[in-house]
């Protein structure tokens, strides 16, 4: 009995760091840089603007006005199959995101699944009057552990906004 009392006294202080970084950490302001990778502006809204970063993230060398171009039809068979509506934001962790990631995973040499995928979520929370902006780092894609590249990572600003995140091949895991 006496282990298990000593286990629940250290385990408390643990589950109340867990409980925070759940929560995310705390930043002074949105971060723009992730780990070495930049933020890249991403256009459109609502719908558009998931499609449009997830795209870039596969494909960061082509021009917006392509990214545009290969979206459209990725927005038409979201929205055909029921999982989508013009004015929604797609969530990544979800049946709709998983579907947009399936259908780039279609297309050959674009999503790598193995990578996995990082979403850096921006939020600000409020405690009675004090507002504190955090950072929660989730992967609705898992990376494999024989990946041989960094996870695709998009930012997602106050639960209304995706902006690619660049890559970096060269980045060490």
């Amino acid at each position: 009995m006496e282990a298990f009392e000593n286990f629940v006294r250290a385990n408390a202080p643990l589950q109340y760091i867990h409980d925070l970084l759940k929560e995310g950490i705390p930043v002074k302001d949105m971060p723009h840089c992730f780990k070495g990778r930049w933020v890249q502006d991403t256009p459109g809204e609502d719908l558009e603007c998931a499609i449009f970063s997830a795209i870039r993230v596969c494909q960061p060398e082509w021009g917006w006005s392509q990214i545009k171009k290969e979206a459209k039809p990725i927005k038409e068979t979201l929205k055909k199959e029921g999982l989508a509506q013009d004015g929604d934001l797609i969530n990544m962790g979800d049946a709709a995101g998983a579907r947009l990631f399936e259908i780039l995973t279609q297309k050959e040499g674009w999503f790598n699944p193995a990578r996995g995928l990082w979403i850096y979520q921006y939020r600000v929370y409020k405690y009675g009057e004090q507002e504190v902006p955090k950072v929660q780092c989730i992967e609705p894609i898992p990376r494999s552990e024989t990946a041989q590249q960094p996870p695709y990572a998009v930012r997602l600003n106050y639960d209304v906004h995706y902006d690619a995140i660049e890559p970096d091949k060269n980045l060490e895991i």
